[in-house]
């Protein structure tokens, strides 16, 4: 196991160690908060169970969408050859202002990447079924989520399966209730919350 993959594992066992010990280091709390980690793991992957997963990430100093744009393309290769949905995860923070890659089409039907001091083309003309606005611009301040899946004629559906940002409302209930768990020694309520909100955040913005 590399490190890559054991990163999320250590971040999850920490988010069950810190509700558990929150929540007043009670052997249930730790118990409720490890169950409670394991439901949201699995409602992440409940949509696509046997989906292939990838993940992306660019490295912020030297943006370099050269790489950005041979991923795109190993994903249709892939999908094509294989026949079954692919999950790209994309993490493109920087804050180069010479990098705002941007998804186009082409008058050939190729995919475009633009906004960038080098335009790289996907080589797979009339293959990238758009299942997206376009232009895409690719966001720089969170994860990306693109989901590539077979479809009839050779070709490949791209979605983006970006969850929207939390609102606001929801990061404040969710405070006023933590406040609330603790003010009352809710401790298994709190457990709960906590590894919750902790779990929920970890899978939002990171690759996991």
């Amino acid at each position: 196991m590399n490190g890559a993959s054991l990163r999320p594992i250590l971040l999850t066992l920490f988010i069950v160690f810190g509700a558990g010990s929150i929540a007043g280091a009670h052997p249930a709390a730790f118990l409720i908060a490890a169950c409670v980690v394991c439901a949201v793991r699995w409602g992440a992957y409940v949509r696509c169970p046997r989906a292939r997963r990838r993940y992306f990430i660019l490295d912020p100093d030297t943006p370099d969408v050269k790489s950005l744009a041979a991923t795109l393309g190993a994903m249709l290769e892939e999908v094509s050859r294989t026949q079954k949905t692919v999950i790209l995860r994309v993490a493109t923070f920087t804050a180069n202002p010479r990098f705002r890659p941007r998804l186009s089409l082409t008058p050939t039907g190729e995919i475009e990447l633009s906004g960038c001091p080098r335009r790289q083309v996907i080589p797979r003309p009339g293959v990238w079924l758009a299942d997206h606005p376009l232009p895409f611009d690719v966001p720089l301040t969170r994860s990306l989520t693109l989901v590539f899946s077979p479809c009839a004629g050779a070709r490949v559906r791209v979605t983006d399966n970006t969850l929207p940002p939390v609102p606001l409302s929801v990061g404040v209930g969710v405070v006023l209730l933590i406040t609330v768990f603790c003010l009352f020694d809710c401790n298994s309520l709190l457990a709960a919350t906590l590894a919750f909100a902790g779990e929920t955040y970890l899978i939002r913005t990171t690759q996991i």
